[in-house]
């Protein structure tokens, strides 16, 4: 058995922790690794596109939000299940998390669990253009779902 200094055996651990937490090396994870929130704000086109009430998930895997209308106002949702954030699906009108079954309403409040926690919401605006900008680097509790910032009206 050879002898191992205390800044070595730290080192090797230090590199397994970071190796099993970024790759899933010896973690038996089966989890999808979740990419990160975009920092810099999302062109998600005219708010035209958006002219019916119901979800739409045209960024729900690129950018990690659904747009959502409800009445004569929209908003961005989160695309992550607040369980274990896997990717939320768009099935037959209604928000679901393919791996464990939560389902979400439209205002992004859970129906079904394991999920218990609401989606959070994203800064939303319209630009000069009438275009939908999301800001997914902020973020609104459902405490926080009437902040001006976290829907737009049309």
């Amino acid at each position: 058995m050879s002898n191992i200094n205390r800044r070595d055996f730290l080192m090797g651990t230090l590199a397994a922790t970071a190796c099993s937490g970024l790759c899933g090396c010896g973690s038996g994870s089966t989890q999808a690794p979740t990419p990160s929130v975009p920092a810099t704000p999302v062109d998600a086109g005219p708010i035209e596109s958006y002219d019916r009430p119901g979800v739409f998930a045209t960024f729900a895997t690129s950018h990690g939000f659904f747009i959502i209308r409800s009445g004569n106002t929209l908003h961005a949702s989160s695309s992550r299940c607040t369980h274990r954030r896997f990717h939320l699906e768009l099935e037959d009108k209604q928000i679901v998390c393919p791996k464990h079954g939560s389902i979400f309403d439209n205002s992004g409040s859970p129906l079904k669990g394991p999920a218990t926690s609401p989606l959070p919401r994203f800064a939303i605006t319209l630009d000069d253009r009438r275009h939908v900008i999301v800001h997914p680097a902020r973020s609104f509790t459902p405490s926080q779902w009437s902040d001006p910032a976290a829907w737009i009206s049309d």
